[in-house]
């Protein structure tokens, strides 16, 4: 279903939380080595340590402290730039899998717990930058987890927000063949009024927007068959998609987002 107004949209009817919390729990699920991680992570453009960089960057701009929470935080390229950066970082990741590979990565495992009402409760106010990338898609009820950001994050505190733009100039060239469109695994697909409303809505404030262009080149390939092309049509193609990041219609929103209250 979309929303007539900010042009948002989102899966109905929503599945159970069991099925969701089954889903990314399995070993099936994310189910690489380190190795295999890497090796994933090279096939992207730019691949995550760079993402990584940006992001945490902006976040060390913006935060007025150090305290940085990474949810649903994957294999840990974030956790490791932040802590890099000089973050003291703590980190949530409800995947076995990916635990491990996170704490060869980082030195220490993240909790394995959900992030969810609970969890902010027992957190309340501990935070000062709360990083969700390639997360909020996922949720089943997205104003509830904005609360739960606000919930762990001190006054002034920082959201940092990276979601598939619903909206970004690939999007719109696939239409409903869209490759963000993956429901159990995403569950709501984000225009920029649509995220921005979601949080002012929660009493906080945009401070940074942009939009990038990360791409696997493999699933590029899959959706639009490309994989007999040269490498200089590939150049060309990722060229465009970079160009798109100009007019605000890159592929990701990395928004961030102050709690003013």
């Amino acid at each position: 279903m979309r929303c007539p107004s900010c042009k948002s949209a989102f899966v109905w009817p929503r599945p159970e939380q069991g099925m969701i919390n089954a889903f990314y729990k399995n070993d099936s699920y994310k189910n690489y080595s380190p190795r295999q991680a890497l090796e994933l992570d090279e096939r992207y453009h730019p691949k995550s340590i760079t993402d990584a960089k940006r992001i945490i960057n902006r976040c060390s701009d913006l935060a007025k402290r150090n305290e940085f929470l990474d949810v649903g935080a994957g294999f840990g390229m974030f956790s490791k730039n932040a802590h890099e950066k000089g973050f003291h970082v703590s980190a949530c990741e409800p995947n076995g899998n990916s635990r491990k590979v996170f704490c060869q990565i980082n030195g220490f495992e993240p909790d394995p717990g959900n992030f969810d009402r609970e969890y902010a409760m027992d957190h309340k106010l501990e935070f000062d930058v709360v990083l969700l990338s390639q997360i909020l898609e996922h949720v089943p009820d997205p104003e509830e987890t904005v609360h739960n950001i606000s919930t762990v994050l001190r006054k002034d505190g920082i959201a940092a927000i990276a979601v598939p733009y619903f909206g970004s100039a690939l999007s719109k060239a696939q239409g409903k063949n869209d490759m963000f469109i993956s429901p159990p695994e995403h569950l709501n697909f984000f225009s920029k009024r649509g995220l921005i409303n979601l949080f002012v809505r929660n009493d906080f404030r945009l401070e940074f927007y942009e939009t990038v262009s990360k791409v696997n080149r493999g699933r590029i390939e899959d959706v639009i068959d490309i994989r007999s092309l040269s490498h200089a049509v590939w150049i060309t193609f990722y060229g465009i998609l970079k160009l798109s990041e100009i007019f605000n219609m890159g592929m990701v929103i990395n928004a961030y987002f102050r709690k003013i209250f």
